[in-house]
């Protein structure tokens, strides 16, 4: 043992901690030069005894702690004190080991102790198994990026260091623009694709001292921006972001164009803490969303309140149609020349007993966003088959009620069934069922929405296109599929006698001739706008001039006196 004393070994025998083969031991003088080593500290080190003696313990230092962690540990053991804690080393390959290390200072209790006896513990492998159920925990496995959970931990951290620094920081939360429609049309993998592509670039772009990326869920990813001093800063970065998202991801082969719709809220202006600097952040972003997509928005108090605000009236509407609370009014569409009605449309209606009547252009918008559109349309469907059937019944002459049908719905596999199914229960003929389409439904122009149309079509079933002309479909789409009736929006039919509105109603009626199709116009509401359209041949119209949407009962009602009439 050299220059260890006998009695410095009757002490080492009386340490507690007992000493094994397994043990990595060390002694070291009063100034930190080693003075012995076991063969298990050179197995594990791989230096040999020759490279570690006379050495301090700096040849093994993994400049992984910092100057105060070694600092504290030497004040603890020169004033006699045992000091215990882990402690990550280097080999001489360069790899890094952990150990569970105690230091017990010679004599114990000393002044001024002579020597310092280490006995440490490889604990390498329990680090590690550490570190790989951190990663699972607070790191998203395909983009390796950071998590949810990973997220709020960051933001303590960049809570105290904005506070210190008097500083701000913005949280901007981005959800990507249909990527959905890219699973289901290219596949799950390359959607796992995309997002691994996506996740690279910002890291490239934006993994910085000042930046983080985070991806928490889905299609969904937060930057934190940090070091701001003016709320403006958070502009820039968000236009920054914009900026990383203009050029294609490739995924698998494939190049996709994806855009993200931000929401940015900054720190301590809008929150002061993880969790509601995110949601603000992600209020803003369904505004943004909302408005357009591949834009941001800044959180404002307002976006709040009309988030509550939707939150409350999607709450509600649940229940409205659990407990069977809508009904529809009945609006009558007329002959032009005659003003004799042809049919009648089943409009959806909603007086609630707290906020009084909600207008469906409120309403229809959230069952859309949430998918209450589904429930929702079928009860439409079915109620206004029921209500026509029960006419029908009472004497009256038989007219068509027609059902405006969301893209969202155009969406649902059993669409078909369901309508079919709603007919046989109301035992009405499909003759007097029109199903109203929007525009919107036709733009993909995919087979699943022709081969609904035409099974609809099939059933005996009108079909119409609503509010044509401000959408994207053309007449030579409407060639191809089996449309019986075009619908020209009341904002042109309002615009009358303005010389660029009859301009446009005029093409509309004039291409509808020329494709044996049927015109119908919304919104009349005055005498001048009914002898333009009657002129210019349309078919078929609508408003207020001839009768506001009306409830079942005084729909009966005009029915009845028009019995009595004839």
């Amino acid at each position: 043992m050299g220059d260890i004393s006998e009695k410095f070994v009757e002490t080492l025998v009386d340490i507690k901690y007992a000493l094994d083969q397994s043990s990595i031991l060390a002694v070291t003088d009063a100034n930190g030069v080693i003075t012995y080593v076991n063969d298990k500290f050179c197995e594990v080190s791989q230096y040999s005894q020759k490279e570690l003696l006379g050495n301090t313990h700096r040849i093994i230092n993994a400049d992984y702690h910092g100057r105060d962690f070694f600092k504290n540990m030497w004040e603890m053991i020169s004033k006699g004190r045992v000091w215990q804690g882990e402690i990550k080393n280097r080999k001489k390959d360069g790899s890094f080991y952990w150990v569970d290390t105690i230091i017990v200072p010679f004599p114990k209790g000393a002044d001024k102790p002579t020597s310092y006896v280490s006995i440490r513990r490889d604990i390498t492998a329990q680090k590690e198994a550490e570190a790989q159920v951190y990663r699972l925990a607070y790191y998203d496995p395909l983009t390796n990026l950071r998590n949810r959970r990973g997220f709020h931990e960051f933001m303590e951290e960049a809570v105290q260091t904005a506070e210190q620094s008097q500083s701000m920081f913005a949280t901007i939360f981005i959800d990507l623009d249909r990527f959905k429609h890219v699973n289901d049309t290219l596949g799950h993998k390359i959607g796992d694709g995309l997002l691994e592509a996506i996740a690279y670039r910002m890291e490239q772009f934006l993994e910085s001292e000042s930046t983080a990326v985070f991806r928490i869920g889905g299609d969904e990813f937060t930057v934190v921006w940090s070091g701001m001093q003016q709320e403006e800063e958070a502009q820039q970065a968000a236009l920054h972001i914009l900026d990383i998202f203009k050029a294609p991801f490739d995924s698998k082969g494939y190049q996709i164009t994806m855009t993200p719709s931000l929401g940015v809220s900054v720190y301590p202006v809008h929150g002061e803490d993880a969790e509601s600097l995110l949601r603000r952040a992600d209020t803003a972003m369904y505004c943004a969303k909302d408005k357009g997509e591949n834009r941001y928005e800044m959180y404002t108090v307002e976006m709040e309140k009309e988030f509550i605000s939707r939150l409350t009236i999607e709450q509600e509407l649940r229940q409205a149609i659990k407990d069977d609370s809508l009904y529809l009014h009945y609006q009558p569409k007329v002959d032009i020349k005659t003003g004799e009605m042809l049919g009648v449309e089943a409009l959806i209606r909603w007086h609630h007993e707290e906020f009084g009547f909600i207008p469906p252009d409120r309403f229809i918008p959230i069952a859309e966003n949430v998918g209450l559109i589904i429930p929702l349309g079928e009860w439409v469907i079915r109620t206004a088959c029921k209500q026509n059937k029960k006419w029908q019944d009472e004497g009256y002459s038989p007219f068509v009620v027609s059902v405006n049908l969301s893209t969202l719905q155009f969406k649902q596999e059993n669409l078909v069934e369901m309508i079919a199914d709603a007919l046989k229960e109301a035992d009405l003929e499909a003759r007097w069922l029109e199903i109203e389409i929007t525009e919107s439904v036709l733009i993909n122009y995919d087979r699943e929405i022709i081969k609904k149309l035409n099974a609809l079509k099939e059933m005996g079933i009108y079909i119409s296109i609503d509010d044509f002309g401000t959408g994207y479909s053309s007449f030579n789409h409407l060639k191809n599929l089996p449309i019986d009736v075009v619908k020209i929006d009341r904002s042109f039919v309002s615009g009358l006698p303005n010389a660029n509105d009859e301009a446009i109603v005029s093409a509309i009626i004039s291409m509808a001739h020329a494709l044996q199709l049927k015109v119908l116009a919304e919104g009349i509401e005055t005498d001048h706008q009914w002898d333009f359209l009657r002129e210019e041949g349309c078919h078929e119209g609508q408003g207020y001039l001839f009768s506001k949407p009306i409830a079942a009962d005084k729909f009966e009602e005009m029915l009845r006196d028009k019995k009595k009439e004839r």
